[in-house]
């Protein structure tokens, strides 16, 4: 599955969407970057009367109540849900009888999207032969520093790994070829160096895609 370069998860209420659901997201759909945002600047939001049951409480006036819905603003119609009612020259109006679409707009043309009730997604569309490259580091950076961890090492200390190959595929060219570009700009002053000697029998095996190799940190 081609990994997607960025996901954006956008919400007036992006609070409500745990940390696992995020972590679900991210894997699922191979992204490099996943970011939430308490946002809805692409989203115009509209209030429609019930006609037929507004109708019976403000006969001549549900025009002019029309005209003033049509007229809210995002925040102004925020305000009202969090009510039970809204008023209307007088008459109490519950907010039962209104109905609320939501309409995607000025979306840039990067990305393409999907939508469920107040949650927006957007992918990005980017397609550069890169994104492999960069989806693939980014996993390796990740199994390194769990690496790291097993043998508590603090943050400023260095460590030298050692790798050996065990089934060849794109990480490998990554080690052999593409450090500098793909493994630096996440995991800086690194190089993974390859094995030329017996080393410890303390390793991980890392499968990543169509790669398979051990590491070693001594």
């Amino acid at each position: 599955k081609k990994p997607i370069k960025e996901i954006i998860i956008m919400s007036p209420d992006i609070e409500s969407i745990s940390d696992d659901v995020m972590e679900i997201i991210y894997n699922e759909m191979n992204a490099i970057e996943i970011h939430k945002k308490n946002d809805n600047q692409y989203m115009k939001k509209t209030l429609t009367p019930n006609y037929k049951k507004t109708g019976h409480l403000l006969g001549n006036k549900m025009k002019q109540f029309k005209i003033r819905l049509e007229n809210l603003n995002n925040n102004e119609i925020e305000e009202i849900l969090q009510k039970t009612y809204i008023d209307f020259n007088g008459v109490q109006i519950n907010k039962d009888l209104l109905e609320i679409k939501i309409e995607y707009i000025n979306i840039e043309n990067k990305y393409i999207y999907d939508s469920e009730d107040n949650i927006l997604l957007l992918f990005d569309k980017d397609t550069n032969e890169n994104i492999d490259y960069i989806y693939n580091s980014k996993i390796l950076v990740r199994e390194l520093q769990k690496l790291r961890k097993k043998f508590n090492l603090k943050q400023h200390e260095k460590q030298n790994f050692y790798y050996e190959i065990i089934d060849e595929g794109i990480i490998t060219d990554i080690i052999k070829n593409k450090q500098k570009e793909y493994i630096f700009p996440f995991f800086k002053n690194y190089l993974i160096e390859k094995c030329n000697e017996t080393k410890s029998n303390d390793y991980k095996i890392v499968s990543i895609n169509d790669t398979k190799i051990k590491i070693f940190l001594e």
